[in-house]
């Protein structure tokens, strides 16, 4: 069984917080128990992004969550005719509603948005450099 984190980014902070656990109000505000920059648990309510755990850590012992940043390297496919096009990109870490488990969505000029699934056997050469909230600038279109 995977193991249930959180982190939260204060949005008014630009804080990245490691949360201890995770509740909700009647009223559907969150309210989260975190890790303070000074170690303390401590709680917060107010504008924050949440982000689960993956499940998955790569590049040794490097927890992935949900909004990480990735370079991925993947392909389209157009058929027995066409072939494949292969694409390099940075990609995202997002929950995919729909397929119901965790994969990276990269956007492309040529081949528009793309799921990319984990690779489990390469997932040690996975790395992680950045998160939407502190790195935005790195998930611009790629060619």
């Amino acid at each position: 069984m995977r193991e249930i984190k959180f982190r939260a980014w204060d949005v008014e902070e630009q804080y990245m917080y490691e949360c201890v656990s995770v509740a909700t109000t009647r009223e559907n505000k969150w309210i989260t128990m975190i890790v303070n920059k000074l170690g303390y648990i401590t709680s917060i309510e107010g504008p924050y992004e949440l982000m689960q755990y993956t499940g998955l850590k790569v590049n040794g012992d490097i927890e992935l969550y949900e909004g990480d940043i990735v370079p991925v390297k993947s392909s389209v496919y157009f058929g027995w005719k066409q072939g494949r096009e292969h694409f390099k990109a940075n990609a995202v870490v997002v929950y995919d509603e729909k397929e119901m488990r965790y994969r990276f969505l990269a956007y492309t000029k040529d081949f528009g948005k793309q799921y990319v699934d984990f690779d489990k056997s390469i997932r040690q050469s996975y790395k992680i450099i950045g998160n939407i909230y502190e790195n935005p600038e790195l998930l611009e279109e790629t060619k």
